[in-house]
């Protein structure tokens, strides 16, 4: 019974959705997205990572960021480096837009932005991102923010923020530090670790600022 009422819940949910949504075309928004991103061949910049975590105490870390399409991605640091693996790589190479149905939920304002909010509900069961929800803002199509939902890493929240770019200008990521696996050898000398609030990590957030600059970008 309880299983029948929650398949119910969850077609409701989502047929309400499309039922609310059939006068606006949500597949010219992600067509419009997906061009503009689809459109970079390659880019470097040079990256700022910033980690806002209660019991990490990390000096800011400098790297340099490579993109060659297809999908050839690298990032040179010196030392350790917190590298969310969601969200760096252009978000169309990451969230495969065909694979899933995407579902409009009408309109919200973020970060002084107003956006289209989009659902997206994988249509096959081996998902790495098992939901994500998008919010794209309505005259430049760019993603302000992207919320993902993983098997492994938990809730990702990542805010985009832009400047003259196709590409951001700062993101910030906010997650579940229960879903992060922090190997502590790698830290080195230069990071001081409060032990006792790692073991209460489960409970806390994190984040993680990364900014860019000097984006050299080639366009196919």
């Amino acid at each position: 019974m309880k299983k029948t009422v929650a398949i119910f819940i969850f077609s409701f949910f989502l047929f309400g959705s499309l039922g609310f949504s059939q006068d606006f075309d949500i597949a010219k928004v992600l067509d419009s997205t997906k061009l503009q991103l689809n459109r970079i061949d390659s880019y470097t910049a040079d990256a700022t990572f910033k980690v806002d975590i209660d019991f990490v105490n990390m000096p800011d870390k400098k790297a340099s960021i490579h993109f060659q399409a297809p999908d050839k991605f690298d990032i040179q640091s010196d030392g350790f480096l917190m590298v969310p693996k969601i969200g760096m790589k252009p978000m169309t190479k990451q969230l495969d837009m065909d694979n899933y149905h995407a579902v409009y939920l009408g309109k919200e304002e973020v970060n002084g932005d107003s956006c289209f909010v989009v659902k997206m509900i994988p249509k096959k069961r081996n998902n790495k991102i098992v939901l994500a929800t998008l919010w794209i803002n309505e005259t430049k199509y760019l993603v302000s923010r992207w919320e993902v939902f993983t098997k492994k890493a938990g809730n990702i929240v990542i805010d985009l923020f832009y400047k003259s770019h196709i590409l951001p200008a700062k993101m910030v990521f906010s997650f579940e530090l229960s879903g992060m696996n922090i190997p502590l050898k790698y830290f080195g000398n230069e990071v001081e670790v409060d032990k006792a609030g790692l073991k209460n990590a489960e409970s806390q957030n994190g984040k993680v600022v990364v900014s860019f600059e000097n984006y050299q970008i080639g366009f196919k």
